[in-house]
Order: structure tokens, then C-alpha cells, then sequence
């Protein structure tokens, strides 16, 4: 099992709120150097967003990405501060192509050297952990965030949820702890899911293991119902569920907490 990264590496991460529905222009200005982040969300948006916002300021960003489309094309193209690279297992005529793991470091390290403000938006790590493994891509990552403090620069990085289990997402909140994404507006929980929401946060803030069969018992459901419940919540982001020997267990996840408090606070 991958370890936690020792804090003698001087690997920073910061999370940041918004405020409002939509992304708020100038957050990106709460961003420190040397810092790495994780944007969770189906789209890209938030990240192209404060990614875009940051190129008008001064900074020089580099645009890693697997599809690079005629809208992207028609957004970076009328700025100079943005250089586009595309993951592809082969190199692409005409395009600045990572197609090895090992290539990647190596770019942004390059990147990141040549300029003194720099912000790097890595997207499609999926395509990545398909094409090699989650192992192999986290340790890149490692590699990554050192480079990233090293060099002053800001790493973000874009995650759709849906496309990595459970194990994988908690493992990258270690590395790169998450940034609120605006997407909490468009997550709505009923009251029975914000019960057991409830009932896992406050079991956690009292160190207390959370087991499906605690759920079930403390909700009167059966096995069946439990699983589907927590699943949703899962697949959400708002919980994260890890098999301990013949059980599962739940934890709230940054992100189940920061909406708890963003229901609590309205």
C-alpha cells in the first residue's frame, strides 16, 4: 500500500472556497506558490477557468491534456503565455506530445524552469492511470509536487470523480487536497443520505470506525439498502469507502465536510 508523503519532502497543498454558484474571478489570487491542487468535477470547467484567469495575469501556463479541441484551440491561441502538450501513446506531427510517464515530469520540470510564473494544469489523469497504473502514475505525481515546490510554480490538477474508486481518490486528497469546486450547487442529498452523512461525520470526529453493518444497525435498513445509500454518497465524492479484512468501512471525505458546512452555514 502507498504510504502518505513524509512531510521532509516539503510537498505543499492548500485548499481554497468560493463563494457564490459559479466560479469567482480573482479566487485564483488565494493560489500560493510552490502549492498543488485537485480539482474534482465532471467538466473542466472550474479548472480551464482559473487556469485562463491566471495566463491574463502575468502568469505563463502550460496546458497538458489528452484532447485538445477547436473550442480550447480558440481560447489558448490569443494568448502567448499558454503552451499546450497532448498525452498520446504516439507523437502527434506538429504538437508538443507526452507519450511516456516518465516524459512528463521532465516537461513540467523544464516548464517550470524556464519561467518565473508558472501554473500547469494537468487533465486527464485517467487516461494515464488506464495507460499505465495508479501505482506508476503516483509515483510521477510525487515526483511532480516536489517539482512544483522546488520551482515556486502551481500545479492543478483536474479530476472527474467518477472515473477513479475509492482507494485511488483518497490517496490523491493525501498528495493534492482538494479545491471547493462550484459543482456542490448542483449536488443535492435527501434527508435520509444527509442522516447517515451526519451519522459518519460525527462517528469520525470521535475516532470511531464507521462499518456498513454500524449503518445499517443505527438506521434500522437491511444490507442491500445500506450499500446503495452509501454508494450514492460515494459516487458524489461525500464518502469513502475502504474494505478492512471481510468489511467495509466509511470515512466523510474533505469534500463531504465542506458541504456538510456549506448546508449548515446557509
Amino acid at each position: 500500500m502507498l504510504s502518505k508523503t513524509p512531510v521532509n519532502n516539503h510537498i505543499l497543498t492548500k485548499s481554497f472556497s468560493e463563494n457564490g454558484t459559479t466560479y469567482e474571478q480573482n479566487s485564483y489570487k488565494k493560489l500560493l506558490k510552490g502549492y498543488s491542487y485537485l480539482i474534482s468535477g465532471k467538466t473542466n470547467k472550474t479548472a480551464v477557468d482559473i487556469f485562463l484567469d491566471m495566463t491574463k495575469e502575468n502568469y505563463h501556463g502550460l496546458y497538458i491534456t489528452r484532447a485538445y479541441t477547436e473550442i480550447m484551440k480558440s481560447k489558448f491561441f490569443s494568448s502567448r503565455n499558454i503552451h499546450v502538450s497532448l498525452l498520446n501513446n504516439e507523437k502527434i506531427t506538429g504538437a508538443d506530445t507526452i507519450s511516456t510517464l516518465n516524459a512528463l515530469p521532465i516537461r513540467i520540470k523544464e516548464f517550470s524552469g524556464r519561467h518565473a510564473n508558472t501554473v500547469i494544469l494537468l487533465e486527464r489523469i485517467d487516461y494515464l492511470i488506464m495507460s499505465f497504473s495508479f501505482e506508476e502514475f503516483i509515483k510521477c505525481l510525487y515526483k511532480i509536487t516536489s517539482i512544483i515546490s522546488k520551482h515556486k510554480s502551481i500545479l492543478l490538477v483536474h479530476l472527474n470523480p467518477l472515473l477513479v474508486d475509492s482507494r485511488q481518490g483518497a490517496i490523491l486528497e493525501e498528495e493534492l487536497r482538494p479545491v471547493l469546486n462550484p459543482e456542490f450547487d448542483s449536488i443535492e442529498i435527501d434527508d435520509t443520505l444527509h442522516h447517515i452523512l451526519l451519522f459518519v461525520l460525527e462517528n469520525n470526529q470521535h475516532y470511531s470506525t464507521v462499518s456498513f453493518k454500524k449503518i445499517s444497525k443505527a438506521f434500522s435498513i437491511d444490507k442491500a439498502t445500506t450499500a446503495k445509500r452509501v454508494k450514492s454518497l460515494e459516487n458524489n465524492g461525500l464518502l469513502v469507502v475502504k474494505k478492512v479484512g471481510r468489511e467495509k468501512t466509511v470515512r466523510i471525505s474533505e469534500k463531504g465536510v465542506d458541504l456538510f458546512k456549506k448546508i449548515h452555514s446557509a
